[in-house]
């Protein structure tokens, strides 16, 4: 319900894609599988999840984190850098050449 004070629609289930990604990290400890499982999760028929899955499908394509976020970057170019879409997508991109490790440097 917090997301209701400052978002509307796609800012909310920003939210809900986060709370859901939390709540599997629970039970998943493959970062991969638990992004591609979270993605699985959003309504297919929001914006949302096409931001998400184009992201996923941008990381899937590429060697490199640089060349899948070219491709987000690119797609989301018209938006803010603070909205919802570049933050979902740079997420997404993020967590799936991270490696399952935090503390490493790509």
């Amino acid at each position: 319900m917090d997301g209701t004070v400052s978002h509307v629609n796609n800012g909310v289930l920003g939210e809900v894609f986060n709370a859901i990604l939390v709540s599997l990290a629970y039970v998943e400890n493959d970062v991969r599988e638990l992004l591609e499982k979270t993605i699985k999760m959003m309504p297919p028929k929001s914006e949302y999840y096409s931001v998400v899955k184009f992201a996923w499908d941008a990381c899937e394509q590429s060697d490199y984190w640089e060349d899948a976020w070219k491709a987000c970057e690119e797609k989301y170019k018209r938006y803010n850098w603070i909205h919802t879409y570049p933050n979902a997508a740079a997420e997404v991109v993020s967590l799936y050449f991270g490696r399952n490790d935090f503390d490493a440097w790509i």
